[in-house]
This record gives C-alpha cells, sequence and structure tokens, in this order.
C-alpha cells in the first residue's frame, strides 16, 4: 500500500456540504462509523478500482485505492476479493496511516484461493473487491465494496486492407520451406498476422498452463514462409506487408474468445462483452496513432484500423503497435483506461507504384517477392541512396545487383560474369530462356542454375525486379552486335579490352539492357562502362548504368559501351518462371 495523490478532481462546495455529503454517501455504503459524540466520524471512501481488468496484460497493475478520514491516526486496512458475495481471500491487509491523500494498493491480479496456497491469476468474471478499515484506539470498523470484471483481453489475427484501389498488396515466397526448384508461396489474404491454439492446445489467448501466449515476431525469412516441418505454419504467424508509398495501412483486427485459467488449468471464456458497460480499444504506433470508427468491441468481431500515413518512396519500415483498452459505464460520457496494455510488431514495404509482372500474370504473382524486396532494402542502407523517387530506387537496385561498390563487396548471390576468362562457358544464358522468360527463383535460390550468368540473365532478372518494385514502364531492349570499349562485367576484378581472351574478339553479338523511357536511357546490371575521359584504354572508372542517357552526349551510353552506332529493339518484361 503507497500514499498516492487523489486521481482526479472534484468541485469543492463549502465546508458543511461537503461534510455533510460525504456522510451521506458513507452511510449508505456503509463506509461510515460514529465515534463518540461531538468526534469526526470515521469514514472509508474507495478511491479507485477499475471496472474492468484483465491482470495478464502487459504492466496490468490494478490499483485499488482508499481515503480515510480524519487524517489523523492509523488504521489497519483489509482489501478481500468477493464472488457472489462469498470471500475468495485477501488481496493484502497492513496498516496505514490516516493523511489527505488516497492510499493505492498496486495489485497483480493473483491470489491464493484455497485448498492452494500458491497465488495464481483469478478467472475471468464477476467480483467485487472489500474495503475495509478499523481505526486505531477507538476500533472503529468502516467498510465499502466496489464491482470488479476480469476479462480476457487479446488478439488472434489481423488483416491488412487496402486503402483504395490498388494500394495494398500480398507478398511472395520464391520457394517453400527448403525444397530446392521453383516454388511460389503468396501471404494469406484472410490474415497476415494469426495466433491461435496449435494442436494439443486449449484456447486461444492462452497456453495450457494459463500464462499468455506470446505475439508472434515479424517472419524475417526472406525465401520461404515459416513451416511446420515439412507443412506450412498455420497457426502462429506475422507476415510482413506491403504497401503503395505514402498510403494510410489499415488492419482489421480480431479479438480471442477463449483463455486457459491459471488457477485449474482448464479452458475459461473471455467473460465479455459485460452487461451494462462498453470496451473500446485503442492503438498508438511508433509511426503516430491510429484510428478506428468502431466503439466497441467483442470476441470475434472485425475491428478497422487505419494507421498514419506511410513513407513515400520505397521503404521498409518496422513498427511497434500497443494496443490498449477503455471502459465506459455510462454509455460512453466517461471512459477509464483498462490497465495494461498488448505489443505487437509488425513490418511495412512500401513501393512506388503498382507492382507490375510479365504477360498475363496468375493472381500468384499480385505482389513483390520477399526477397526482391528485402534485397533492395538492404542495397539501400548499404549504399545511403535515396529511394524517395523511381530513378532512385532504379539506382539502388542496378547498383546493388551488380555490387562490387562499397560496402557490398559482391555482386547478387555472388554471380558473375559468363566469359571463360573467369571461368565460364562463354557467355551462355543460364537464366533467361529467349521466350522472355526468366527463372528468377532459381537466381535466388543461391544461384541454383549455376555461378555464371550472361546479360540477359542479368537485363530480365533487373526487369523483373524494378516492375515488381512499382516502376512504370520497364522493358527488355535487346542490342545488336558491337566492338566494345573497355568495359567490367558482372563479378569482374577489373575493366579488360579482351573480355573473351583477345583483344580481337572484344565485343558482343548482342546485348540485353533495361529501359524505363523506351530506350531513351537504359539500366544495365550486367557490366560497368568507363567514365575516366578515355574509354579505350584501362584502367577504367567506374560508370554505373542507372538511367543512362542512351545517346547524345560523350558520356551516353552507346557511346561509351562502343565504337559504332548500336542499334535496339525493345521487348516487354519477361514472365517469371
Amino acid at each position: 500500500m503507497t500514499d498516492c495523490a487523489r486521481q482526479g478532481s472534484l468541485a469543492r462546495p463549502g465546508k458543511a456540504l461537503w461534510m455533510g455529503w460525504i456522510v451521506f454517501v458513507m452511510v449508505l455504503a456503509g463506509g461510515l462509523a460514529q465515534g463518540p459524540t461531538g468526534s469526526a466520524p470515521f469514514t472509508l471512501t474507495a478511491a479507485s478500482c477499475p471496472r474492468i481488468a484483465d491482470p495478464k496484460l502487459t504492466n496490468a497493475r490494478i490499483d485499488l485505492g482508499l481515503e480515510l478520514r480524519p487524517a489523523v491516526g492509523f488504521a489497519t486496512v483489509t482489501l478481500t476479493l468477493l464472488q457472489q458475495g462469498a470471500s475468495l481471500g485477501q488481496i493484502w491487509t497492513g496498516r496505514v496511516a490516516c493523511t489527505p491523500r488516497p492510499h493505492v494498493y498496486s495489485w497483480d491480479g493473483k491470489l491464493a484461493i484455497a485448498p492452494s496456497t500458491v497465488r495464481r491469476w483469478i478467472n475471468t468474471g464477476s467480483y467485487e473487491v472489500q474495503f475495509d478499515a478499523v481505526q486505531d484506539g477507538t476500533g472503529l470498523a468502516v467498510t465499502t465494496r466496489r464491482p470488479l470484471h476480469i476479462v480476457r483481453l487479446g488478439i488472434t489475427e489481423m488483416a491488412a486492407l487496402p486503402s483504395g484501389p490498388a494500394s495494398e498488396w500480398q507478398m511472395v515466397y520464391f520457394r517453400r520451406g527448403t525444397v530446392i526448384g521453383t516454388y511460389f508461396y503468396v501471404t494469406p489474404a484472410i490474415h497476415e498476422y494469426f495466433n491461435v491454439a496449435g494442436t494439443g492446445e486449449l484456447a486461444d489467448l492462452d497456453r495450457n498452463d494459463g500464462t499468455p501466449r506470446p505475439a508472434p515476431a515479424v517472419h524475417t525469412g526472406t525465401a520461404s514462409p515459416p513451416m511446420e516441418g515439412t507443412n506450412y505454419e498455420d497457426d502462429a504467424y506475422n507476415y510482413p506487408v506491403c504497401y503503395l508509398a505514402g498510403v494510410a495501412p489499415r488492419l482489421e483486427v480480431r479479438f480471442g474468445a477463449t483463455a486457459v485459467s491459471a488457477q485449474t488449468g482448464l479452458g475459461m471464456g473471455a467473460k465479455y462483452p459485460v452487461p451494462g458497460v462498453i470496451l473500446r480499444c485503442r492503438m498508438n504506433s511508433s509511426l503516430g496513432p491510429w484510428t478506428s470508427s468502431h466503439v466497441t468491441i467483442a470476441p470475434g468481431a472485425p475491428v478497422v484500423f487505419q494507421g498514419p500515413p506511410l513513407t513515400n518512396g520505397f521503404a521498409r519500415t518496422d513498427a511497434t503497435l500497443v494496443w490498449s483498452f477503455e471502459s465506459s459505464a455510462d454509455g460512453g460520457l466517461h471512459w477509464f483506461a483498462v490497465p495494461g496494455a498488448l505489443t505487437t510488431q509488425h513490418r511495412f514495404y512500401t513501393v512506388p507504384g503498382v507492382p507490375r509482372f510479365g504477360g498475363a500474370s496468375s493472381p500468384q504473382y499480385a505482389g513483390p517477392w520477399v526477397e526482391v524486396v528485402d534485397y533492395a532494402h538492404s542495397w539501400k542502407t548499404a549504399l545511403g541512396l535515396e529511394t524517395s523517387t523511381p530513378a532512385g530506387l532504379a539506382a539502388v537496385v542496378v547498383k546493388g545487383f551488380g555490387g562490387q561498390i562499397a560496402p557490398i563487396t559482391t555482386a547478387i548471390e555472388n554471380v558473375r560474369y559468363d566469359t571463360n576468362i573467369l571461368g565460364g562457358d562463354g557467355g551462355a544464358s543460364h537464366y533467361y530462356d529467349f521466350s522472355h522468360s526468366v527463372q528468377l527463383s532459381r537466381l535466388l535460390d543461391n544461384h541454383a542454375n549455376g555461378l555464371f550468368v550472361n546479360c540477359s540473365d542479368c537485363a530480365s532478372a533487373t526487369a523483373a525486379m524494378l516492375g515488381m518494385l512499382g516502376l512504370q514502364g520497364v522493358q527488355m531492349q535487346r542490342l545488336g552486335g558491337m566492338t566494345l570499349r573497355a568495359i567490367r562485367g558482372i563479378g569482374a576484378p577489373s575493366y579488360t579490352l579482351a573480355l573473351w581472351g583477345s583483344t580481337s574478339s572484344h565485343g558482343f553479338s548482342y546485348h540485353h539492357v533495361v529501359t524505363r523511357t523506351a530506350g531513351t536511357s537504359v539500366c544495365d546490371s550486367c557490366l560497368w562502362v568507363d567514365e575516366d575521359g578515355n574509354p579505350n584504354a584501362l584502367p577504367g572508372l567506374p560508370g554505373f548504368n542507372c538511367d543512362r542517357p542512351w545517346s547524345g552526349a560523350p558520356t551516353s551510353y552507346s557511346s561509351l559501351l562502343a565504337w559504332a552506332p548500336i542499334t535496339f529493339t525493345l521487348e516487354p518484361l519477361p514472365l517469371l518462371q
């Protein structure tokens, strides 16, 4: 029991009227004992006791406060938990000073209920707290009671909802578990967050020993969804979600209905709604406050929350959401906090436009691949580049894909250009099949088709990634034959004027790049051109091809890449295999 300041405030009438009101209320509540004639009456007021509580919430201390008058001397105070008028046991007892300020005992909601001697959380249900005080010296005793309803509050599922047309997408994992090969899995549309009883468990909100079921952590794996052996995890998961940049996310939340008694180990209900009491949920977060139009909550019923707008441009945002609750016993005129809160973690990706895929894509390709967006995030973080614009995101993907730029030491999945001087088989395609399809899942699976890549592999993979990240206008661009100037291929240690081992054969019969502007500028993650002012000699200065102008200047792509003018044709985005 601590000595605490009064919570809230009351308008104070004249002294005589005020004392008369106290005496009247205490007589009605049984909280007044009359001393000798002429002496001040000994009174007890229950200053605080929440109407609704869930002691299993985080930091859910139930404050039981009382005031004793007159403010002199001492009294022995006892707090008792009652159910249907019968005592279940003492919450606390002790001797306190009678002061002008309330005494508050912060209770954890646990009680040793006979015949058990172990303190455990009390069950859900309706109770009363009885406040008793005996005045030192006079033996005068006063008592009063306050209602207390114990409920079980917890979230079992959340579904990400769009905030307008084409503003939210399911994300895709390119493989299932440890299975090697082409396999696509899409995050579930019905609920990206799920936390319910598994096989052999009694209730959704609690473990079988009555302790709260912990919230699932965000699934940070980028290749595969969470698994239970060879099956998908189906009772506890927390997937990342993807929104259009700048959109305010929306979450449809449902609350659990079943819990486990810590006293008996048996199942029990959440025990709300409570007659005559409205219960609502509030949500704040590291992103800012969220709003909801729902006034009440009930087990299993959906409640939609809308958050503040997410960042503009491409980004990965990790957020902490804090869920709190309030109750009202007067139809919503006054609200009081339910002690404690819930905390969940979430990951939001934002893309600058609607994800695009080659051809008539099936629904499984509707959203970006987790591996791709997380690659882009890691490259953005490492390079320190701005991604609030499509051009910035394109630069991140082109530079990150090719790598070998501090601090990204290797190309994506450690691939290297397929030339015989690097140990390859002479420029063959390993992931692109020339029917406008790319085996991106094989490339992302630790270069499952082999270490070496050629220009078509790089261009098709880069185009597919830029399209699914929401960049518009992305196409592949096939260039005709050419004699090369100094270049550095992906994964190569240095610039060269003899790509195939001889200066006389230093050229391409064709070359694939990517364009976002129908050929007026190009992105090339396969090679660097030489920007040292003399592109016909070594050693070469890295010239990254991130939306580099195709022609019209000495530093244009066609000028730095080859000796003579180059022809080109435009091709569509590749299909995904």
